[in-house]
């Protein structure tokens, strides 16, 4: 199997991620999940899939589609990542309204609502792990991975199952330090009450 310049810079940038913020037992688990998924055994691959789903439990309403997308594993993996993704985008959309009141934040990306953050000096180390997640989802050229179905980069179950590693550790993450995306969290708030 050739590997493209961008497959080989996405499997750097996942395992350099992996490794700062995953606990060696997190990054474990996520390594023989991955492998399961993509080459275990139909039992493993159902085993891995149903932990994954357990994972996501209670799912709030914004992770509904990646616990379903995750039962189709391997073959759904870019729905999986791009539902992971929209999750975490409301949850940093929700924090840097609450840092920042400043309207646009419900509108602009996960990137600009990043930037915002980093802008304001709040938990650096929390916004350099949003920035480095962000990252994963442009390539080095700076194409985002997310597009036609010819530009779009086909996501590995391996980076799949870690993107739900990091996706939930940052959103827990997020969740201690603002209100407004616990709520969102926990369906008791959305976006639009903002």
């Amino acid at each position: 199997m050739n590997l493209s310049a961008s497959d080989i810079d996405m499997n750097k940038k996942m395992e350099n991620f992996a490794k700062d913020i995953l606990t060696d037992e997190e990054y474990e688990k996520a390594h023989e999940l991955s492998w399961n998924v993509a080459r275990g055994s139909k039992q493993q691959r159902f085993e891995a899939r149903v932990v994954l789903m357990q994972m996501l439990e209670p799912p709030p309403r914004m992770l509904e589609t990646a616990q379903s997308q995750i039962q189709n594993l391997p073959t759904s993996r870019y729905n999986s990542v791009q539902a992971l993704r929209d999750y975490m985008d409301v949850l940093v959309k929700a924090i840097s309204f609450e840092f920042t009141r400043n309207p646009d934040c419900k509108e602009d990306s996960l990137t600009e609502n990043i930037a915002r953050l980093d802008s304001e000096g709040v938990y650096q180390e929390l916004v350099d792990n949003l920035k480095a997640y962000d990252d994963l989802f442009y390539d080095s050229q700076g194409s985002r991975l997310f597009g036609t179905p010819r530009q779009e980069h086909h996501f590995t179950s391996r980076e799949t199952v870690y993107m739900v590693f990091f996706t939930l550790k940052l959103a827990k993450r997020l969740m201690k330090v603002s209100e407004i995306a616990k709520k969102i969290s926990l369906d008791k708030e959305t976006i639009e009450d903002m």
